[in-house]
């Protein structure tokens, strides 16, 4: 038990530091003498297979639902022929499926979220094993998501729609079907249908802007929107009315342009989707993979070090390579 006196006429904010640090001492010390891991633990792998995972106004059938199953199998089969979830010790593994809704410009697919967690094992100050189930560390890829919402591409939302977004200024192919942003984005793809994002055009973009602001009930907001905006449409010429957009010009208040130099308006395109194809099959998909080696293992040996619950995560983020990529390429159709 505790037993400390305190000054009676101490400042109050002083006083209430003294009071935090001492009770908060006992914790902090805690906190920097982790519970060891148990690293050469032989874990297992759990694939956490749902039938209820998207939303039933999204109309799919158990059938249809039942098929993409199998798809998500093959997924996470490639995935696992990863050397640290092959060779699984030190932690448990599970895929997770995840719904998305269905409400993206021209979606087609049944949409979701798989992710891999791994939950590692430690040793209890009696030398029992013991891990965390609840929301362990996790690695994702993102399924029939043709919008970049809530990943590295994603911008402030455009018009209020998130099918139009921001695209990233470095972009590059690495082979057909495999595009790479920022150099950490994968996006794979079918490279025999029309392209998965279109470049919005100014007029597209400032129809779109009045068709938001447009439909917003306050009318003041409304009035003084309205008016930037064709001020600021007046002022673009009408040769570049047709151009590509781009987002981040400071010379107003909507800040779209004509101007290169900022960065491109894209949107999903409808058009991408395979509908000969059923809904279950995976045509489009999306994951991260970092690209700074140095930061990957500096991370992975700090993250044992301090026998982190992280550490199993960050060794496999740090194992996945282009073969990562390529392994998954075929599932595309």
């Amino acid at each position: 038990m505790l037993s400390r006196k305190f000054p009676r006429k101490t400042g109050s904010l002083e006083g209430l530091l003294i009071l935090l640090i001492v009770l908060l001492f006992p914790f902090v010390s805690i906190a920097q003498k982790e519970l060891p891991l148990l690293t050469e633990k032989p874990g297992t792998f759990e694939f956490l297979s749902r039938t209820d995972y998207t939303r039933p106004e999204c109309g799919f059938s158990k059938t249809e639902i039942a098929d993409q199953l199998k798809e998500f199998s093959a997924l996470v089969n490639a995935v696992r022929r990863n050397p640290v979830l092959a060779e699984n010790k030190g932690f448990d593994a599970r895929a997770r499926i995840y719904n998305i809704n269905c409400t993206d410009l021209g979606a087609y697919g049944i949409q979701a979220r798989i992710s891999f967690e791994f939950i590692s094992w430690y040793q209890l100050k009696d030398g029992k094993p013991a891990s965390i189930t609840v929301e362990p560390p996790e690695w994702t890829v993102i399924v029939n998501r043709q919008r970049p919402a809530s990943w590295p591409l994603a911008a402030p939302e455009f018009s209020g729609d998130k099918n139009y977004f921001i695209l990233p200024p470095k972009m590059e192919t690495i082979r057909r079907g495999i595009d790479l942003y920022d150099g950490e984005v994968y996006v794979l793809y079918n490279p025999d249908r029309p392209p998965y994002w279109l470049p919005v055009t100014v007029n597209e973009a400032y129809a779109r802007l009045r068709s938001y602001w447009g439909s917003q009930p306050d009318k003041f907001t409304v009035d003084f929107m309205m008016k930037a905006i064709e001020t600021e449409y007046a002022a673009i010429p009408e040769a570049d009315r047709n151009k590509p957009a781009y987002y981040g010009g400071t010379e107003g208040t909507i800040g779209v342009t004509a101007n290169s130099s900022y960065s491109p308006i894209y949107r999903v395109n409808p058009a991408y989707w395979n509908k000969a194809l059923p809904r279950s099959a995976i045509q489009f998909m999306y994951f991260r993979i970092i690209s700074n080696r140095k930061f990957l293992k500096d991370r992975t040996a700090e993250s044992l070090q301090n026998n982190s619950i992280s550490y199993n995560l960050y060794r496999f983020e740090e194992s996945l390579d282009i073969n990562t990529v390529l392994s998954l390429l075929p599932l595309i159709r």
